[in-house]
């Protein structure tokens, strides 16, 4: 393992090596600098999607540095001789790449779409309003987008501080004054620079077992800066090219554990949760000192099955979707707004042993088995037959703007409709039900309408320090505060009652009592440790 990661994996076919001119996708992996690879997808699905003989597309995947050799963040106010957001650098070089060699794979410059998934479809987000890429891409794909950038200067600052502390090239506590000392960082950065990659990067696992993570880039400066100025104002400076959009219906789910459900089969909403839930929604939202009134107007909004569960896909993913929508409509972009909502995939998405059940599907990422050969579990011959309809869709747009066909009747974003497109393949024609209008109507409205009218302005963000929960980090290393433990949907007394709150307490009384027993035998366990434990110490004085 080294930082040498800048690679290319192009996949082209014979057709486009003899005639050349074939349109070119550059992917950008998920992760968001956290974790990801380009291997993770599977070559023949690749091959079939996008190289055989009726596409004829030039597929390019980017590697790129993760964690902290990506987004290394000492000292974001000293001139230091490490660079910020290496990583992002690294994309933008691949890029570069393409445009300047892929005509030897029978590419065509001049036809490059950007595509991406998740944190890799934030990545591309920045790509299109940052100044290094101007006139760089023509087109760009960007799947299930995870919530809008936040460019403040200490990014990753207090994560790059502890790492230098745990691989031992520092004492230094994060809040220490001696960081604000160039030389001491400039001593720091000379260890780092010695420490093999893979202890750099193995020194994750114990940052994320404390809270931090290493994700996403720093507000930058200078000549070589990729996001120098705030997301709102690059936002309005965002290139108004064709733009491919969408997300699945279920992307997340972090909010599940809202809902109740009883052994009689009925459902209830857990109150406790759906506050917490409410508060977290608009925090992400950017109101960081909710009023209690809003908090408790949201939980209203909120509360009802399955809505409850939605809360946060709404602020995290499908908002920000169609706002990015209405913002590029707007700007003169030819925008095509979809919505995936298959649900069988089944075996064809391989999870692991903890299997997504039907309910939940489609999750996040689960189409790229399709698309992509993310995750490929066992295909029967209609997953097959999906696969070939659903990449068609992509296909398409990449290799003519649009992914409006004369059998697929496709118009283009117009922020008066809101319309999309419903992806999904139901029995016996596989079928997508086409165009509707309203993209999550209900959603954006109260996000984009009534919310603000409870709060006002959003509240100004200009550091690490203000930004709120992280599920992907809580998920690993933080308690959930509830009394109640809802994170699958857990069963409850066998009691029908019409007031479900009636019995909580009694419910988070049992789980003192039992939580203090269990502690005491804890306690009382360690004490006879340790009595075990002194005739062996004094053997080894």
């Amino acid at each position: 393992m080294s930082e040498d990661c800048i690679f290319a994996h192009v996949f082209t076919n014979r057709k486009c090596l003899i005639e050349g001119g074939c349109a070119v996708v550059a992917y950008i992996h998920g992760g968001s600098f956290h974790y990801g690879t380009p291997l993770q997808y599977a070559p023949e699905a690749l091959i079939d999607n996008f190289n055989n003989v009726t596409r004829n597309i030039v597929f390019v995947s980017l590697a790129y540095r993760q964690s902290f050799l990506a987004v290394p963040n000492l000292n974001h106010k000293l001139n230091l001789s490490i660079d910020l957001n290496c990583g992002f650098h690294d994309i933008i070089h691949g890029i570069k790449w393409v445009k300047n060699e892929i005509h030897a794979f029978g590419g065509n410059p001049n036809r490059l779409t950007v595509m991406g998934d998740s944190g890799g479809a934030s990545n591309i987000r920045v790509l299109l309003m940052s100044p290094l890429t101007k006139h760089l891409i023509n087109q760009a794909v960007i799947c299930s987008v995870a919530s809008d950038y936040i460019f403040v200067r200490d990014k990753n600052e207090i994560s790059s501080r502890i790492l230098s502390k745990i691989v031992g090239c520092t004492n230094l506590e994060a809040n220490s004054s001696e960081w604000e000392n160039e030389k001491i960082v400039e001593k720091i950065i000379k260890c780092l620079r010695k420490k093999p990659a893979k202890v750099l990067s193995d020194a994750q696992v114990i940052i994320e077992s404390m809270g931090y993570e290493f994700k996403f880039i720093a507000r930058d400066f200078g000549p070589n800066a990729i996001a120098p100025r705030s997301y709102e104002e690059m936002l309005n400076e965002t290139m108004a090219i064709p733009i491919l959009s969408g997300a699945v219906a279920k992307e997340f789910l972090h909010s599940k554990n809202t809902i109740i459900k009883f052994p009689n089969g009925k459902f209830a909403i857990n109150k406790t949760e759906l506050h917490i839930w409410s508060k977290r929604a608009l925090e992400d939202f950017h109101y960081l000192n909710p009023k209690q009134k809003t908090i408790a107007f949201t939980e209203n909004e909120y509360n009802s099955i399955p809505k409850s569960a939605f809360i946060y896909d709404d602020v995290e993913t499908f908002v920000p979707t169609y706002n990015f929508a209405v913002n590029q409509a707007n700007r003169g972009s030819n925008v095509y707004l979809y919505e995936y909502v298959y649900q069988d995939v089944g075996d064809a998405y391989d999870s692991g042993p903890k299997k997504i059940p039907r309910i939940d599907s489609p999750k996040h990422a689960q189409e790229l088995s399709y698309l992509l050969g993310l995750h490929v579990g066992n295909f029967t011959d209609k997953d097959i037959q999906i696969r070939y309809l659903y990449s068609q869709i992509f296909v398409d747009f990449i290799n003519h703007g649009t992914p409006n066909t004369a059998t697929r009747k496709w118009a283009k974003f117009n922020p008066l409709k809101s319309n999309y497109f419903v992806i999904d393949f139901p029995d016996p024609d596989l079928k997508s039900p086409g165009e509707r209008n309203g993209y999550h109507a209900e959603a954006v409205k109260f996000w984009n309408t009534v919310v603000p009218r409870f709060e006002g302005p959003k509240t100004e963000i200009i550091s690490e320090t203000q930004l709120t929960y992280d599920p992907y980090v809580e998920k690993k290393t933080i308690k959930r505060n509830s009394t109640i433990n809802t994170l699958s949907l857990i069963t409850m007394p066998k009691e029908d009652k019409t007031s479900y709150n009636s019995n909580w307490g009694i419910n988070s009384w049992s789980i003192f009592v039992i939580i203090f027993i269990l502690g005491s035998i804890q306690i009382i366990m360690l004490i006879k440790l340790s009595l075990i434990r002194k005739p062996y110490q004094k053997l080894g004085n």
